[in-house]
């Protein structure tokens, strides 16, 4: 029940179907019978300390505002990032959910073809500088964003590390 919480959670998601029999919840967040289905099998657990398999999955959204309204709403619910970081060609929030698996919400800071280039040519560059440099408090993201200061500005790396280095992020 905690994976369907997260995941109803993350999307703003409805349940659509949960089958008794093999237990199975089905989950979407359109027009789609499901985009989601959390299954439990006798058992199963949450995934060990450091596995082996995949690293995350990511959901890519439009706008900066629309990650930013999950953050608020991930947190009502009770979750936090982990991790929340400008990686020059994304902004990016990273929550674990109830299985341990890595969630990414995100926005491209480009369109398509030039944050494609940015992560190929720029981003483990020396030049690019270490990512945790672009780590930034999401509470004071938000207050900026509502406050008005342009996406432009709160997607740009550069500016993010400045605004980090003087405190206002």
């Amino acid at each position: 029940q905690a994976m369907v919480d997260f995941y109803v959670a993350l999307f703003n998601g409805e349940v659509t179907a949960v089958n008794p029999g093999n237990p199975m919840t089905f989950i979407t967040y359109d027009e789609y019978d499901h985009r989601i289905v959390v299954m439990y099998k006798e058992g199963w657990g949450t995934k060990p300390e450091n596995p082996v398999g995949y690293s995350h999955l990511a959901f890519g959204y439009r706008s900066l505002g629309e990650v930013l309204f999950i953050y608020q709403r991930m947190l009502e619910w009770g979750y936090k990032p982990h991790w929340v970081v400008n990686h020059g060609n994304s902004t990016s929030f990273y929550y674990d959910d109830p299985d341990g698996n890595t969630v990414e919400t995100l926005v491209d800071n480009y369109p398509p073809i030039e944050t494609k280039s940015y992560k190929m040519n720029y981003q483990f560059s020396e030049d690019f500088g270490p990512m945790p440099g672009g780590n930034f408090d999401p509470d004071k993201m938000v207050a900026l964003y509502e406050y008005g200061i342009s996406d432009e500005i709160l997607m740009d790396r550069e500016q993010v590390r400045r605004m980090i280095r003087k405190g206002e992020l």
